[in-house]
């Protein structure tokens, strides 16, 4: 089975990813599951990692050799 793109997500999924992030003046840190203290958005068909959603949700792909940094060093931001 595929894992899942960013690109699949409907706005059902959008909004049930968003209220799983807590805003805060500093972090948006992440209300739902966690592996290895990293957030995972699940869905049917597998998970993402929820910075990685967020990043592309908001900036857009990733570069292929690009490392995203929580530079607040809190894994679930």
């Amino acid at each position: 089975m595929a894992k899942p793109t960013v690109q699949e997500l409907d706005a059902d999924d959008l909004a049930r990813f968003w209220s799983k992030v807590n805003k805060t003046p500093s972090c948006w840190l992440w209300k739902g599951t966690l592996a290895r203290d990293y957030g995972h958005f699940r869905m049917p068909m597998g998970q993402l990692k929820a910075h990685r959603v967020a990043y592309e949700l908001l900036v857009g792909p990733i570069p292929e050799k690009l490392t995203l940094d929580h530079l607040c060093r809190i894994r679930r931001c």
